[in-house]
């Protein structure tokens, strides 16, 4: 996740493992697949989108341990934010992200 120079397709094509292997029912499995997509959707605003939408997905699936990893991870996605200082993205529950959401509200 630190590597500045890796490539968004790269990141697009482990959201697409995550996806395929989510069904795993396993408590510290589905997890690690939610830690994995959440981590991915906090790099910057075009792998937000792609974990947002994989979540989602993941979300309307009739398979119970996807389910559970799409809105495990829609939780954390849905409340990022771009923050001026920081080159990955925040939750709006951090002490950073409420002060960013205050003063984008002035």
């Amino acid at each position: 996740m630190h590597g500045k120079d890796i490539d968004n397709d790269l990141f697009a094509e482990f959201v697409g493992l995550i996806v395929a292997h989510s069904n795993d029912a396993r408590p510290h499995v589905r997890q690690a697949a939610s830690w994995a997509l959440r981590s991915i959707g906090k790099r910057d605003i075009v792998n937000h989108d792609h974990a947002l939408m994989a979540a989602a997905e993941l979300a309307e699936s009739a398979d119970p341990a996807k389910r559970w990893v799409g809105r495990d991870a829609m939780r954390e996605l849905e409340s990022l934010i771009k923050v001026r200082e920081r080159g990955r993205l925040l939750t709006s529950k951090s002490k950073t992200g409420r002060k960013q959401a205050r003063t984008a509200a002035r």
